[in-house]
């Protein structure tokens, strides 16, 4: 029988092809879930569907902050310091949005994570 671990690569060089899953949009969602609960933060649902659903539909690499505008200084630091561990967003846009300290602290960080 075939388990997950037997269809791994052990090395390299192996002939044995490896199953790999992708998650939509790069995992975003997944990651958020995991900061979100890292931090003792609420996920918000709302993030999650319009990144899998909208962003995902409509193949939009640009993460734009203004969609979630809405939201509080503290979710949209979670929402950016997601991206740093994200290679399928490739940019974030955010004119015209106030951001808290802790938002441009973690673009920076993001920033700093992805050049």
């Amino acid at each position: 029988p075939e388990t997950p671990e037997s269809t791994r690569n052990p090395s390299p060089n192996s002939e044995i092809s490896t199953k790999t899953t992708y998650s939509v949009c790069g995992g975003f969602s997944e990651t958020y879930a995991a900061l979100c609960d890292y931090n003792g933060m609420c996920c918000r649902e709302e993030v999650q569907w319009d990144v899998d659903t909208i962003y995902h539909s409509q193949d939009n690499r640009e993460f734009n902050l203004l969609d979630f505008s809405h939201l509080e200084s503290r979710d949209l630091a979670l929402i950016v310091a997601s991206l740093a561990y994200n290679q399928w967003f490739t940019k974030l846009y955010c004119k015209d949005l106030k951001l808290g300290s802790e938002v441009i602290e973690q673009i920076l960080h993001t920033v700093c994570k992805t050049s």
